[in-house]
């Protein structure tokens, strides 16, 4: 069942109605949850026992990152990626689109999702620093619909 704003005329039809964006992400939570893929992350050790964090930096390769999580998705269910600073940020969400495009060709009803969340890791000279870490998995493309 989807919740339907409660702006929206009711003699709009289902196939021209165009969800808020604050729809598609509690839909995308809600399956999420119903998937046990939804973390929300609090410490260093948090990742559960197999997951593979992928560090991603300013010069990582943006092709070789895509099919990296291509190859983490299709073995794990989930690929996980850290960055620290808006450039390896900016490559990953690069790598996301790349990938994306991956999928689409073998899988076209097959959508990636990355949920984001703020980490606060510390280095091995003791500073902390802000991370990125997302998580990345796909979901058919009805169900952001």
């Amino acid at each position: 069942m989807v919740n339907r704003d409660p702006n929206r005329d009711e003699n709009q039809d289902d196939q021209t109605y165009v969800p808020t964006s604050e729809e598609m992400l509690q839909r995308v939570r809600n399956k999420a949850d119903e998937m046990g893929r939804r973390t929300d992350f609090s410490s260093d050790d948090d990742t559960a026992v197999g997951e593979h964090v992928i560090r991603v930096g300013a010069d990582t390769n943006v092709e070789r990152l895509a099919f990296h999580i291509v190859h983490t998705i299709k073995m794990q269910g989930v690929a996980i990626a850290q960055a620290i600073g808006p450039a390896a940020n900016q490559k990953i969400d690069l790598a996301v689109i790349a990938a994306q495009g991956i999928i689409i060709k073998h899988a076209p009803t097959q959508i990636l999702v990355s949920l984001p969340a703020i980490r606060k890791p510390k280095m091995d000279n003791g500073e902390e620093r802000t991370a990125i870490r997302k998580r990345i998995f796909s979901i058919n493309s009805k169900l952001a619909s």
